[in-house]
């Protein structure tokens, strides 16, 4: 006992005699004064010691007289450090839990094999009963008794010898005590998890089966072993062979037996037990043998024995050991096991029974201890759980700083990538795929962990730094070279005006820039291609030389390659198991979780993905260095696109704002508004439409000004080079990212074949010998398998953009029918109403058509290209983009040609309209349609991006919900034991995540490619295209992040040059922007009409009058039969107008075309001529006047090359002149260019840039 001082409050310790009671107050917090203080207190007696609030406790192996009355008394309702250390301290702190605070609490029992868990769980259960109220004890005491029977039987049953403890837990345990509100305790419950079921089939040398195998063979009479056809001798049978029999066995049976009966277990059940695990023994027996390819049970004794003791018929049995069913399409077929599979069937089929065994009779023990009473009171209960866990379980409390969070065991070597697959796997081919798999991953040299302590399990892949060596030097990846004493001359950077002038002028801008203390700028680096026989360029014992992103590559690159079988070439990769369902997922981790302030993770989530940070630039560096290139010069791109918007939405707003400035002093809208009921229109439908005054569309025409104006023309042309500005520029930033990515002369290596294409070609006896790869692969015949598959593909391809057209004539059709209606206008009075709720409509429908017919259309694209024989992923992903794209040009932009090309062109006139299906076609408005094109624009463009906003957010929020839940809760029929997949892992919160699509970042390019497409190909009928398009931008690239980093897996790194063929889309949609603004400005607006009118018709060369100018006459008389108004609230309507170049009647040609129609067609050719050839002009001048790569840049590539290739000069001659002993760098300045050469080396660079100049 320790000594306290009677006369002092507190507690006065000798520390010579029994050490110091909590390690927190030792003077030197060191391994071996911790050890020592534990030895010292062990030898008093004194087995607890806390730590803090932890206690240590240490296993006498023998009773202790501290758990009497005495003791109790002492520590119930003692506060924590009042009393010496002891168990009941912490039991004690966990019932004033529940009673002073209402709350759950638990005591976590933790430690070695053999350390004395289970008895410190008796320990807590018997003090807790001790301190609860007199009334209360017997119902603890019955739950008491419950659970202390219950252990007995438990051990039994999921106990057994290891090489370190005869008695082993291989499960886990959890118990709860459940008290009601005033605090009686009035239940509990008992829950295991993790057993270890595969110590049924098979144990480590020097080990046992569970204990019960055992004490059946010698305790139980030899009568019951004759039932169940047993023998005493446990190597008789295959389970238990490795095991003897214990002298306690026939005495630890009689306990089991007892507990069994006192918890109220049948005398049939009791019975059924003996029977399952004698079904179990004899189960392990079953042998097979394969003749003539036909699978038989070697022994036919076992497989009877196995089947009277399951109570199944032999011939089941033996069906279900020996073979599978199929069902495919319908059909039922049976497919026979090999002897492997057999086997594992086997073995699984033992390890299912035992299992579902134990677990029976876990619940029949909590029925026993089942919590009575109202389940709705019970929500106002609260437990006291008393979890007991062992060291070599790998369930631990893990938070994301743990040192195997994102690490194997060790704490050492980091998870590079990940593979998952089912824990109980139906399919025994599979594990033999799996094994073969992982075995050659091995032989490649990666370091493999496999996690099997959940119902998924997880193989975990590291590369070590040997295999990262030789794999970084097979993909040609460059690599930063070591710092080198003068290297400086190299890389420092040179006086350049324009970039000084922005940073001058960038100056009031500082705000936007990142935060150099979070995101620290690069030290510029020389980089080389990697080579080990140059191994003095690079430090490759650096800890961070290779980056996360090249360990990612290096290992999905052998994943990719690897075989796993030989039957077959489709053996092959990481895609081809996953397709398969061999493994369910294959995934590089994310660095931490989005609650760790110390991860990258973290760090990229809350300061570049924010909303908040929406005006600040992009980390592209931390970007590459977490998604790799491919992703980083996307967000590079959208960024580039969404800055160089401004000046274009700037642009825009100004115009925009220009016509609202005029909208008062806009002749032609004044024109109209004051017509008042001078000028009456014709009606817009035959028969049920009226006559109508021009000065009803006094609002619309106004409105149609804000977009038709004097400086259209010039915003087209502007737009229309800042289009290839764009361009131009974008390729010179493209270049200094991509060399200071270290990847400038990137090409992609020859390709592996994709496995869906090997295993079509599965059965091809006819090879070809591929010269890049050096392997024999399958040869496709062109004109007997590609081309009927491309004929067929691309026939599909051009009948659904068909059937896109269709869909924009019937809203077409649709259009034209609502103008022959008089119910749908409402008002009919309303001429506005009637030419504003027709466009919006009609444009809806459009919108609504669009978006189902993409989802239908992009499945289609997937299926047809998975017919065609592509054989590379880029070739599938170029011919399924070609596809998308087609069909998604057609789908979005159809209606919008119809109404910038073809609406209210080809009318006709009252006397002789030009019909389609009897209806006569739409026709534009006096204002233009321009106005109604804006209208389609807004909806279309806006509602599309909203959309696609909402649903990019939506759709993976809700996915990963599902699969979380799922994950945690489902219980599937390959999920046989329902456990929750804890994530106490990266892997495991990873798990939960979305897997990255195959198409990859291929949906947010054609994204932002359709907005492109709208704001140059039809921006000149909506001048604040670029505004909304920078908006959404600005959202988008933040909600990208947020969604990759949120909801994603972590991609696979990839190496690009350039952002593909994305470039060329956009760069073929600049020359139609220039074609599609000079036909809308020439065709659709009033400009050119305009302009000949002035010129050549008013003599005071203004436009007044040219409304009238527009407006022809028409006789009433000459209506058509049945065309003319049959109601009308119009008198003595003899002459009504209607848009047009034509005759008035009483010319001697009527309603022919006059001359100044012809003049105003010349004009508008004219200035498609002129627009075209001068815009073009000036991209052409743009273009060659924007060199692709800076000229600095250029020379700095050369410089680098130049001064690299002489220190590997140098080296190399070094190595000679030393015996090729490979030198040190550290130890010879200037990578091993001697102090005295260095300055004839400067004078060679700078001869030499001189030469070239």
């Amino acid at each position: 006992e320790e000594r306290y001082d009677k006369r002092a409050p507190k507690m006065v310790i000798t520390e010579s005699q029994v050490g110091v009671h909590d390690l927190v107050l030792l003077t030197e917090l060191t391994e071996e004064q911790i050890v020592e203080n534990l030895r010292k207190r062990f030898q008093a007696n004194v087995i607890y010691t806390y730590i803090g609030e932890v206690c240590v406790s240490m296993n006498p192996y023998r009773e202790m007289n501290i758990y009497g009355t005495d003791n109790v008394n002492k520590y119930k309702g003692r506060e924590l450090f009042e009393n010496p250390p002891h168990i009941f301290a912490l039991a004690d702190a966990a019932y004033r839990a529940i009673k002073q605070k209402n709350s759950d609490t638990c005591v976590i029992i933790s430690g070695e094999s053999g350390a004395g868990k289970t008895e410190a769980s008796k320990i807590i259960m018997k003090y807790i009963a001790a301190i609860t109220n007199p009334e209360s004890q017997a119902q603890i005491q019955r739950v008491r008794n419950v659970l202390i029977q219950s252990n007995s039987l438990l051990e039994s049953f999921g106990n057994a010898k290891t090489n370190r403890n005869d008695n082993s837990s291989r499960f886990g345990k959890y118990m709860e005590i459940v008290f009601d509100f005033k605090a009686d305790p009035v239940g509990g419950v008992v829950t295991k998890y993790l057993l270890e079921k595969s110590r049924v089939i098979q144990q480590l040398p020097g080990e046992r089966n569970f204990h019960c195998f055992y004490q059946l063979l010698n305790g139980a009479t030899d009568k019951e072993l004759k039932d169940l056809c047993l023998s005493r001798n446990p190597s008789q049978f295959h389970y238990t062979s490795q095991g003897t029999i214990d002298a306690t066995e026939k005495a630890n049976f009689k306990t089991t037996l007892a507990a069994l009966t006192s918890l109220h277990f049948t005398a049939d059940e009791i019975q059924t037990i003996w029977r399952l695990l004698a079904a179990i023994l004899w189960l392990g027996n079953v042998q097979f043998k394969s003749e003539d390819d036909k699978l038989e049970v070697a022994n036919q004794n076992a497989l009877k024995n196995v089947s009277t003791l399951l109570r199944v018929t032999e011939t089941d049995l033996r069906h279900a050991l020996t073979g599978r069913v199929i069902a495919a399409r319908g059909d039922v077929m049976v497919k026979a096991h090999s002897v492997t599979q057999a086997e594992f069937g086997r073995d699984a089929l033992a390890k299912s029974i035992y299992e579902r065994l134990f677990d029976w009779i876990i619940e029949h023990i909590n029925r026993g201890i089942a919590t009575p009473g109202d389940k709705n009171l019970q929500r106002y209960f609260r437990e006291i759980g008393v979890l007991g866990m062992s060291k070599e379980e790998d369930l631990v409390v893990c938070s994301p700083r743990s040192f195997t969070w994102r690490r194997f065991q060790d704490g050492e070597r980091t998870v590079d990538f990940v593979l998952s697959y089912q824990g109980d796997d139906p399919d025994p081919g599979n594990a033999e795929k799996r094994e073969a798999f992982e075995r050659n991953l091995m032989s490649e040299g990666l370091e493999l962990e496999v996690e099997k302590n959940q119902r998924i399990h997880f193989v975990k892949i590291h590369a070590p730094r040997e295999v990262l060596c030789r794999f970084c030097e097979i993909l040609k990846m460059r690599m930063p070279i070591k710092r080198i004493e003068g290297s400086e001359d190299i890389i420092q950077d040179e006086f350049h005006l324009l970039d000084e002038m922005k940073s001058f002028f960038g100056k009031p801008f500082e705000f936007v820039k990142l935060d150099p203390a979070l995101f620290p700028e690069r030290n510029k680096e020389l980089r080389a291609e990697f080579s080990r026989e140059k191994s003095y360029l690079f430090d490759t014992d650096r800890p961070d030389f290779f980056t996360t992103d090249v360990r990612i590559a290096v290992v999905h690159f052998i994943l990719e390659r690897q075989r796993f079988g030989h039957d077959s070439d489709a053996s092959v990769g990481i895609e081809k198991l996953l397709s398969d369902g061999v493994y369910t997922n294959a995934y590089p981790l994310h660095d931490g979780d989005l609650k760790t302030p110390e991860s990258q993770r973290f760090l990229l989530m809350n300061e570049w993905a924010s909303v908040k940070q929406w005006i600040r630039h992009q980390p592209l560096d931390h970007i590459r260095d977490y998604f790799g290139a491919r992703i980083a010069l996307y967000f590079a791109w959208l960024g580039f696109y969404t800055h160089m918007l401004i000046p274009a939405a700037i642009v825009g707003l100004l115009c925009f704002l220009y016509g609202l400035a005029t909208l008062f002093s806009n002749q032609i809208s004044e024109d109209i508004c004051q017509a008042g009921k001078s000028i009456i229109m014709c009606p817009q439908c035959d028969a049920k439409c009226d006559y109508w005054y021009l000065s009803e569309t006094c609002i619309y025409s106004r409105f149609a000004h804000l977009i038709d104006n004097n400086v259209t023309v010039f915003f087209a042309c502007f737009m229309s080079i800042w289009a290839v500005v764009y361009l131009e520029f974008w390729k010179r930033y493209s270049a200094k990212i991509i060399h200071r990515w270290g990847l400038t002369g990137f090409c992609h290596q020859a390709e592996h074949a994709r496995p869906q294409y090997l295993a079509r070609l599965q059965s091809t006896k006819k090879k070809k010998f591929n010269v890049v790869t050096q392997t024999l692969e399958p040869s496709v015949p062109f004109w007997k398998k590609k081309f009927p598959m491309y004929l067929v593909s691309f026939s599909v391809i051009f009948l659904f953009i068909f059937l896109a057209v269709a869909a924009v004539f019937g809203v077409i059709i649709y259009r034209m029918s609502t103008t022959t209606t008089r119910n749908l206008y409402g008002n009919t009075d309303s001429m506005s109403y009637k030419i504003m709720v027709t466009p919006v409509t009609a444009a809806l429908l459009n919108l609504i058509v669009i978006t189902a017919m993409n989802y239908v259309y992009d499945y289609l694209a997937v299926f047809l290209t998975n017919l065609e024989y592509r054989r590379t992923q880029t070739e599938y992903d170029e011919s399924l983009t070609l596809k998308i794209y087609l069909f998604q040009f057609v789908n979005y932009y159809s209606s919008i040609f119809y109404i910038a090309f073809l609406k209210g062109k080809f009318v006709g006139y009252p006397a002789k309209y030009n019909r389609i299906f009897k209806l006569r076609q739409e026709e534009c408005s006096p204002g233009g349609c321009l106005m109604e094109l804006c209208i389609q624009l807004v909806i279309i463009m806006v509602g599309k991006q909203a959309l696609n906003a909402a649903l990019e957010m939506a759709v993976p929020f809700l996915i990963k919900t599902y699969n979380t839940i799922r994950n945690k809760f489902v219980q599937t029929t390959e999920e046989e034991d329902g456990d929750k997949l804890i994530c106490c892992s990266q892997w495991t919160e990873d798990y939960k995540l979305l897997a990255w699509s195959s198409r990859g970042l291929f949906d947010d390019y054609l994204e932002m490619i359709i907005q492109y497409g709208f704001i140059t190909i039809f921006v000149v009928a909506f001048p604040l295209a670029p505004l909304f398009a920078l908006i959404n931008n600005v959202f988008e690239m933040r909600l990208d992040a947020k969604k990759f980093l949120k909801f994603y897996r972590r991609p696979v790194p990839k190496r690009v040059k350039d952002i593909g063929v994305w470039y060329n889309i956009m760069h073929i949609l600049v020359r139609i922007a220039v074609v599609s603004s000079a036909f809308i400005i020439a065709f659709s607006s009033n400009f050119i009409p305009r302009l000949v009118y002035m010129a050549s018709v008013n003599p005071d060369k203004t436009d007044v009058g040219y409304l009238n100018h527009t407006l022809a006459y028409f006789n009433t008389s000459d209506f058509q039969e049945g065309t003319a108004p049959l109601q009308t609230n119009f008198a003595n309507v003899t002459m009504c107008r209607y848009q047009e170049y034509r005759n008035p009647p009483w010319d001697g040609r009527p309603y022919k075309r006059p001359l100044i129609y012809w003049h105003i067609l010349a004009a508008r050719l004219a200035f498609l001529v002129v627009f075209q050839n001068v815009v073009g002009a000036v991209q052409m001048l743009v273009a060659w006047a924007v060199p692709d790569e800076p000229r600095h840049l250029r020379e700095r590539i050369k410089r680098e090359e130049y001064l690299t290739r002489e220190i590997i000069i140098e080296q190399e001659r070094l190595k000679q002149a030393e015996g090729r002993k490979t030198p040190i760098v550290a130890t010879v300045p200037n990578g091993g260019v001697k102090p005295e050469d260095t300055g004839q080396l400067r004078h060679r660079e700078r001869r030499n840039s001189a030469e070239s100049t």
